[in-house]
């Protein structure tokens, strides 16, 4: 799963990118009361795919952290990331949703 961000992202050197990609890492805390959620950025899954670098932006916080509760929110960590990002990217004036 993925991110497909239809803000257009203006990055530090001025470049825009119309729309983007992102790869979505999910963490659970070692206690287990905590999700951590990072989305490294692509111009597109084809370049992801092809082996391309991520793009640091500088221009909008890549992280999100969203509390964890394993009994009553399930065990796919990776998709409660995905809705952490969404909305921690929301509260940034970027609007992506899930790529499944």
């Amino acid at each position: 799963m993925a991110l497909q961000f239809q803000t257009p992202i203006t990055l530090e050197n001025g470049i825009t990118l119309t729309s983007a990609y992102g790869r979505v890492t999910a963490q659970d805390e070692y206690i287990g009361t905590m999700l951590q959620a990072y989305v490294e950025l692509f111009v597109s899954e084809e370049a992801f795919t092809a082996g391309a670098k991520g793009i640091q932006t500088g221009v909008f916080n890549p992280y999100a952290s969203v509390a964890y509760d394993r009994s009553t929110m399930g065990v796919d960590i990776l998709d409660l990331a995905h809705d952490a990002l969404i909305a921690s990217l929301a509260a940034q004036n970027i609007t992506a949703t899930k790529n499944l």
